[in-house]
């Protein structure tokens, strides 16, 4: 069973489809599960962690973010505050359903780094966080003069940068560069996995060492030989998703 609608985000439509598992239940634990930067919730990962998810018995709540997919917004005008408050919207929906017994939260890439922020803002209603390939990099491409391979002048920063067609407004590069990710994740002490793919070229692996360090109770998985979207080895993210949320 599926239910597909909108949440109302400060006038903003953000399209969501809840997937409920086959074996019905009063109450269910539920993740809410969000794509990355240019991604939607019908990529193949997303939805094979939705379906895999719906196995062990929990809903999965999957949103298209600001200028993504079916929702409202316009890509240029996209940044994390914007998706940050849209998943402390979903956290607030979600977890004043009467049939939801625990709320979780997994994310890709530069959804990720929302819900670092986002979880340690909304850590009291949460149970765990599950971030692969956590796009961390976004903090330094302000300096770093590039971001996804697109080079740009730090020192005369454009108004916008052409991101795979697209136009990204450069005040996405500057809220990335000041945002407290090592705060956050200092703050939060539920359980959390880290899957991230050794050949990623996107976004080193060596952040997610970082972001596991930063955070008091962290299992990381290094998926070895795989890219950003985990286009070689996917079951090993399934099956480690499947294996820490045995344990917790």
């Amino acid at each position: 069973m599926n239910k597909e609608f909108y949440l109302n985000c400060d006038g903003i439509q953000i399209h969501a489809k809840m997937d409920f598992p086959s074996m019905k239940q009063e109450k269910y634990p539920l993740f809410i599960v969000v794509h990355g930067l240019t991604g939607h919730m019908e990529e193949d990962h997303i939805t094979a962690i939705s379906k895999t998810l719906n196995d062990l018995g929990y809903i999965s709540l999957r949103l298209d973010m600001f200028g993504h997919g079916k929702s409202e917004g316009d890509f240029k005008d996209h940044h994390l505050l914007l998706w940050v408050s849209e998943l402390i919207r979903a956290i607030d929906y979600v977890r004043n359903l009467d049939f939801v017994q625990e709320v979780n939260l997994v994310s890709h890439s530069q959804g990720s780094v929302a819900v670092i922020l986002a979880s340690a803002i909304m850590q009291k209603y949460l149970h765990c966080i599950i971030p692969l390939s956590p796009a961390l990099v976004l903090k330094d491409v302000y300096e770093q003069g590039s971001i996804l391979g697109v080079p740009f002048d730090s020192k005369d920063m454009p108004e916008n940068i052409m991101l795979k067609d697209k136009p990204l407004s450069t005040n996405h590069i500057m809220i990335d560069h000041f945002l407290p990710y090592e705060k956050s994740a200092r703050s939060f002490n539920k359980p959390v996995l880290i899957c991230h793919g050794d050949a990623d070229t996107a976004v080193p692996y060596a952040y997610s060492e970082v972001l596991a360090d930063w955070y008091e109770n962290a299992t990381l998985v290094k998926i070895e030989g795989d890219d950003h979207c985990f286009h070689s080895h996917l079951d090993q993210v399934l099956d480690a998703i499947r294996d820490f949320l045995k344990t917790i």
